[in-house]
């Protein structure tokens, strides 16, 4: 087998259709035509430098939080997301100084300043140690959210890739729960 990692596109599910066999992710707005899998659930924490100098005691107020500069992770390269929808709700809004493509860039570019990033919980806790980051509970109601795989179903009995499918669900089950 080989693989191929691609960018995640704005319109991710284009490519599906015709020459690439699995997505993996999170896909609101996929057609119904398409076959999905939930891999597992997971949910937002927030995550500082450990030595932040405004985050004492492990905790983030919402005025702290609101006023801080924020990293956004947009793979699909759109502002805005859950986070903002949840502030606006409570007549809040952050300051995104920095907008990334990548999960790993945001980790990195948190360590090295004073802003905040809200990202997976699993990915905080597998990275934290080595990016010298403090995992904190977000100061907002954000609801979980599920990663799922996807595919097109011209490929839903090919066993090959059933065969891939099934490879991708057992190490997802292995993934530790939050």
């Amino acid at each position: 087998m080989d693989l191929r990692f691609l960018p995640v596109l704005p319109d991710d599910i284009a490519p599906l259709r015709d020459n690439v066999d699995l997505g993996i992710g999170v896909f609101p707005d996929a057609p119904p035509e398409f076959r999905t899998q939930k891999l597992f659930e997971d949910r937002f924490c927030c995550i500082v430098r450990r030595d932040h100098p405004q985050v004492r005691g492990g905790k983030l107020s919402l005025a702290l939080y609101a006023a801080m500069h924020h990293v956004l992770v947009a793979p699909r390269g759109q502002p805005g997301g859950t986070v903002d929808r949840a502030l606006a709700t409570l007549g809040e809004r952050r300051r995104v100084t920095r907008a990334l493509p990548y999960f790993l860039s945001a980790l990195q570019c948190v360590s090295e300043s004073d802003c905040v990033a809200t990202i997976s919980v699993r990915l905080a806790r597998t990275h934290a140690e080595r990016f010298g980051l403090q995992i904190l509970k977000p100061p907002l109601e954000l609801p979980p959210y599920d990663i799922h795989q996807i595919w097109h179903p011209r490929l839903e009995a090919d066993p090959a890739h059933m065969w891939l499918r099934r490879l991708v669900m057992a190490v997802a089950k292995k993934v530790p729960a939050m």
